[in-house]
């Protein structure tokens, strides 16, 4: 995907990666699209790509609801982070620093969504997730338009 090509310049300041594993909370699971660590280790981000046809209801808030509550064993999630971040970075990831922060920070969310969704930011407002607006430029870039979720 076009996010996926370009997520480092994106998301300057953190790693990130296909999220391949799923969040299990107390009533179902999901599996989001993305992870971001921040490259200071100081909290991370599951990234929700969204379609505006999608149902809200019965859709994204079913998937945002499952990240909020799920279980997230600091072990496991801790090597699944550094394996993905080492094999895509090349880099060495402390597994400590992980845990660490795996233990002191839940994931913040953000939904990104190819329409503008006024009828979105409400809901995921009230649900503490960030969502912003993908945008497709015709010369290959692309670009994330932030918009509040305040009321």
């Amino acid at each position: 995907s076009a996010i996926q090509q370009h997520i480092d310049s994106v998301f300057e300041g953190f790693y990130g990666f296909i999220f391949a594993k799923t969040i299990k909370s107390a009533l179902s699971s999901s599996k989001p699209d993305f992870g971001l660590v921040k490259k200071d280790l100081s909290e991370w981000w599951i990234v929700e790509v969204e379609l505006g046809k999608h149902s809200l209801e019965d859709h994204v808030l079913k998937q945002i609801d499952d990240f909020r509550h799920g279980k997230y064993p600091t072990l496991t999630f801790a090597q699944y982070f550094q394996k993905k971040i080492e094999e895509r970075y090349s880099t060495r990831i402390n597994i400590k620093r992980l845990e660490n922060m795996l233990t002191k920070h839940f994931p913040y969310i953000q939904v990104i969504v190819d329409k503008q969704k006024e009828d979105w930011k409400k809901e995921l407002s009230r649900r503490k997730v960030r969502l912003c607006q993908f945008e497709n430029k015709k010369n290959g870039s692309i670009r994330l338009g932030y918009f509040s979720t305040s009321d």
